[in-house]
């Protein structure tokens, strides 16, 4: 599982839960640290925030697809109040 974020309050949620799930998983905070990550490590999902420092989560998004073909499905939001 890949988590990427650039809030770290956020990252800390997602460790928690995880750890108490034992799953293996990675946080990058940047896009570019993320595409790294993604060159090295088969991933089965990736969670990505919209709006990250210095990148569109989309644009990542799209570009990350690459390395999981099989990914079919994208889900995210942003809160409209």
């Amino acid at each position: 599982m890949l988590v990427v974020d650039d809030e770290e309050n956020i990252l800390s949620a997602f460790r928690d839960f995880l750890k108490k799930n034992i799953v293996r998983w990675w946080q990058p905070s940047s896009a570019e640290e993320a595409m790294g990550v993604l060159a090295r490590q088969h991933m089965n999902l990736l969670i990505t925030d919209i709006r990250l420092k210095g990148a569109s989560g989309v644009t990542f998004f799209m570009e990350a697809k690459g390395f999981i073909p099989s990914f079919r499905h994208r889900y995210y939001g942003y809160p409209t109040w």
